[in-house]
């Protein structure tokens, strides 16, 4: 069940932490809890409390993509640094046994 209470997902405004806002009919919940017997204050406390908590929490998709395409591009990063280190380990073992070898 989608909540009627959001505005058009596609046009997002940027949030301070990079994130993308979503938008919250803050006035359409209100009224609606004022109709279910709610006094107005009540209402629009409670409207304004939860799209509070709701910009603190809520994520969009574009905000999720791009921070898994930042975590892949960090793994990948270290993955590769790993392989160089495993391949320099792998040559300074290789010279070591060759020295070893020519000892004896």
């Amino acid at each position: 069940m989608q909540i009627p209470y959001f505005i058009d997902k596609t046009q997002l405004a940027a949030h301070s932490h990079g994130m993308s806002a979503v938008t919250f009919d803050t006035l359409r919940l209100s009224k609606d809890l004022e109709a279910a017997g709610f006094a107005w204050e009540q209402a629009s406390g409670v409207a304004e409390a939860l799209a509070k908590t709701m910009s603190d929490s809520v994520v969009t998709q574009s905000y999720l993509d791009l921070r898994l395409a930042e975590v892949k591009a960090d793994i990948l990063a270290k993955k590769a640094n790993i392989v160089r280190w495993m391949f320099a380990a792998l040559l300074g073992q290789t010279a070591i046994l060759a020295a070893l070898v020519k000892l004896l």
